[in-house]
């Protein structure tokens, strides 16, 4: 039996709000998505200077727990090496698919071992509003991800991007499901480089923002650092 997890959000659509409660049943985290092969070599040697060994496929698709996805304002990890990735995630839920926010919180230490177990150790950060899909679906390319991190007590610029940079929706149900999402599947789309380097920080915020429709998904959350003995 697959272990389910359930979530609430809040639907914002052109004819208004409302509530959806989701059973997911699985969740995919997808890495090395640019559509730039020199941008992808960019985010691919950024890790390298960690110690991160380069993906054997690309795209990669990561699967992770279910039980790792949070909707909270506050997250905690062990140690100080995790930090925070701005995507965009879908869901399905009966015929309608959803878009949505979320942070790929991730362990870099680990990372260096093995990249599955390096997000597996860490929450997964989900804004609690969606936006239908087929509203976004023709001008997808022109969908705009950001994150802030806080350092020495001022907000600073860590992510920014058009989500055009990576593989669309379509191209990763093709390769990952053979065309379709399936129902109770939350698929987060991968990520950009960052700028000034991958770096920790004990506050991230993020935004997907739909300049053609003048709206946004916003969230944020606090990292708490629990100390790891020895």
């Amino acid at each position: 039996m697959k272990t389910k997890k359930t979530l609430n959000f809040k639907v914002r659509s052109l004819s208004g709000q409302a509530n959806l409660q989701c059973t997911v049943d699985q969740l995919i985290m997808a890495g090395w998505v640019g559509r730039n092969r020199e941008a992808l070599q960019a985010h691919i040697d950024e890790l390298a200077e960690l110690g991160i060994p380069g993906p054997k496929n690309v795209p990669e698709f990561y699967p992770l727990s279910v039980d790792r996805l949070s909707q909270g304002t506050s997250i905690q990890v062990s140690g100080k090496d995790t930090s925070g990735e701005v995507e965009f995630f879908l869901v399905r839920q009966g015929a309608e698919t959803y878009v949505g926010l979320g942070s790929d919180q991730t362990d870099r230490a680990l990372e260096t071992n093995s990249i599955t177990l390096s997000k597996q150790i860490c929450d997964k950060v989900l804004c609690s509003t969606l936006w239908p899909f087929q509203e976004v679906q023709t001008h997808w390319d022109r969908l705009r991800l950001r994150a802030w991190i806080e350092e020495e007590g001022e907000e600073v610029l860590y992510q920014e991007g058009l989500v055009g940079e990576m593989l669309a929706p379509g191209e990763l149900f093709e390769k990952r499901f053979d065309g379709e999402l399936p129902e109770g599947t939350v698929l987060f789309g991968g990520t950009m480089s960052v700028i000034g380097g991958v770096r920790p920080s004990e506050k991230f915020r993020m935004e997907l923002h739909d300049p053609e429709l003048q709206r946004s998904l916003e969230h944020g959350y606090q990292i708490e650092i629990l100390n790891v003995p020895g």
